[in-house]
């Protein structure tokens, strides 16, 4: 061998470039480009979830804070008058143990209104109710049916105190 014979650098190894040729560029910002679409499709996926339960868990709050002051209200009810026997109806009449008509009303814009006529007032319970219907089947049993959002619930209350 002479000495005139060059010898490459082991950095200039490999057809004697430097850095990354095109293809892998492009194959590394695929890759790159293929994970923050995945990313960003979990994250959306896991922010409706999160929404859709939140909402659903408000839903339901508000409903058993309704269901808990009526039926507080129903069991010192002295008459229903709305429903009547076995009738279905939007509206819930009702003496309390005071003497005072309360009506609880559900509206075509899908609020729920409670009134006192004694004091005539009105006070918005709930907004956002889908459908709510009262029925009575025997005369002391009044029967509810409440869907808001996408939450819908069906219990029961007793009325002790009818004649």
């Amino acid at each position: 061998m002479s000495s005139k014979t060059q010898q490459i650098p082991q950095s200039l190894s490999r057809y004697g470039q430097r850095g990354f040729t095109l293809v892998e560029v492009v194959v590394a910002i695929a890759l790159f480009a293929g994970l923050i679409i995945v990313v960003s499709s979990m994250y959306s996926f896991i922010r409706r979830t999160f929404t859709r339960v939140d909402n659903k868990s408000a839903a339901s709050s508000e409903i058993e804070r309704f269901l808990l002051r009526l039926d507080s209200e129903l069991r010192t009810a002295t008459d229903v008058t709305v429903p009547s026997s076995d009738a279905r109806s939007n509206c819930l009449t009702f003496v309390n143990q005071e003497g005072s008509e309360i009506s609880y009303e559900h509206t075509e814009d899908g609020t729920l209104i409670r009134t006192d006529y004694q004091s005539d007032t009105q006070r918005e319970i709930m907004h956002g109710v889908a459908s709510l219907t009262f029925s009575r089947h025997t005369r002391g049993l009044v029967e509810v049916s409440i869907t808001v959002g996408q939450v819908p619930v069906l219990t029961a209350f007793h009325v002790w105190n009818l004649p």
